[in-house]
């Protein structure tokens, strides 16, 4: 007997990464469970997957991790790895790769006490020469965010600003929003597990929610450029409950409006003052607010070596805001991705 809340329960409550770990949509669980590949473990009275498929896993690239890892076998390790401690020790096929996902933290003792629970096997990095060689990560930012009682003379601050009711009466425009949206990340991906291409019901998915702000610029009647701003963390349930649930607390002691900033994308054909209006807009609107702002925001080990910057520079420049006098844009926790694979 296999049971899907019982199973995103246990997950939620072991995992220690601020990312929900494992199977996240239920329809995905129910097709691992039935394939035949997928390995079920005793936990209490259920049987739960363990090892699964890459092709059931939220928000990876199946295609790509199976040729990053040159397995055509490629599992992912849907446990949190401590239920997988709990059994035998045992082997794993040479044409086998687990990928594995984790609090950084976490990933020393881990390569090392996995690679003993699968005698044989060896922990390997997906490292991007891009970025330095770093290995695959996900780190999320936070960025306080106060309004200048004085605006500079501010950068043009001109974007539409829509939101989900005028997006649903327009659903030409939102046709638009996705294809420049939908295909802008693909090389962000090149050497990572996690698919930089969102599912175009993922993307309707943020941009029809009550809760997010979208800024778009045009040039001569064409959209160039997109922004997503999210009022609160409700609608990232990607995210864990214990990571959203210490930032909503920890934003309601400071005073702090709330904002998850989705993603920025611009046309190749745009010029960088497009991006520059959205983070102006936005930046006004904050500017009108009575309270600063927490902006939380993800990249990866390669674009974390430029959006952070990028964030601190466009508000800065707005004229309206700037980062908090004597801090920065800060880093708080990283998920690490990494690989086991059977020595040959």
């Amino acid at each position: 007997m296999t049971n899907f809340l019982f199973y995103r329960s246990l997950c939620d409550r072991e995992n220690t990464g601020f990312r929900r770990l494992g199977l996240l949509a239920e329809a995905q669980y129910a097709a691992a469970v039935q394939d035949a590949r997928t390995i079920l473990v005793p936990v209490a009275d259920q049987l739960v997957p363990a090892l699964c498929p890459i092709e059931y896993a939220t928000g990876y690239d199946a295609g790509r991790t199976r040729e990053l890892t040159a397995q055509k076998n490629t599992f992912l390790l849907s446990l949190p790895p401590a239920y997988l401690q709990r059994q035998r020790k045992g082997t794993l096929p040479t044409e086998y790769a687990v990928l594995v996902e984790n609090d950084h933290r976490d990933t020393d003792h881990l390569k090392k006490e996995l690679t003993e629970h699968f005698p044989g096997a060896v922990a390997c990095d997906f490292p991007d020469p891009r970025a330095r060689g770093s290995a695959a990560s996900l780190i999320a930012y936070s960025a306080a965010l106060h309004r200048d009682p004085t605006p500079r003379a501010p950068a043009e601050a001109n974007a539409t600003i829509l939101d989900a009711t005028s997006l649903r009466a327009d659903p030409h425009l939102a046709e638009q929003l996705w294809a420049l949206y939908g295909e802008r990340f693909d090389w962000l991906g090149k050497h990572h597990p996690i698919s930089m291409e969102e599912s175009q019901s993922t993307f309707n998915a943020a941009i029809f929610h009550r809760e997010t702000q979208t800024l778009v610029t045009f040039e001569q009647g064409r959209l160039v450029c997109i922004g997503l701003f999210m009022s609160g963390l409700a609608a990232c349930d990607w995210l864990s409950p214990e990571f959203r649930a210490s930032l909503e607390e920890q934003a309601a002691t400071a005073n702090e409006n709330l904002i998850y900033f989705y993603g920025l994308a611009s046309s190749t054909k745009a010029s960088a003052t497009h991006a520059e209006k959205i983070m102006a807009t936005f930046a006004r609107t904050l500017w009108r607010a009575e309270r600063p702002c927490r902006l939380i925001f993800e990249a990866t080990n390669l674009s974390s070596r430029y959006i952070p910057r990028l964030v601190g520079k466009w508000v800065h420049g707005s004229g309206y805001g700037t980062i908090a006098p004597g801090t920065s844009v800060e880093a708080l926790a990283q998920v690490d991705f990494w690989y086991l694979k059977a020595t040959s």
